[in-house]
């Protein structure tokens, strides 16, 4: 996978420009953990679509904004500030900070 080189000071200016947006994912990216078995059924099913698809290890992260995740091998990594949003949650304030990102 390839390494993104963020830095402490990436994270603050990111933090700082969309203050709202990141207090609107926190509760998702909180309880991710107690929620990882959940993604059995859908791979399963995934799986019955696929046949051929291989197991992977899925890593979760929370990056700048900048990518949803990438694919390695066997290894699946998701960042969560991509996923964790919702319209509920503010996804709206990502559509903002992706724009602003382009």
């Amino acid at each position: 996978m390839r390494e993104e080189h963020y830095t402490d000071t990436t994270y603050i200016n990111v933090i700082n420009k969309f203050t709202d947006f990141w207090r609107s994912i926190r509760h998702n990216t909180l309880v991710l953990k107690d929620k990882t078995n959940e993604l059995n059924t859908p791979i399963a099913n995934l799986k019955k679509l696929y046949p051929a698809l291989k197991d992977a290890e899925i890593y979760f992260t929370i990056g700048c904004l900048d990518a949803g995740g990438t694919v390695s091998n066997n290894r699946v990594l998701m960042g969560l500030e991509v996923s964790a949003g919702s319209l509920a949650a503010g996804a709206h304030c990502l559509a903002c900070a992706r724009l602003f990102l382009l």
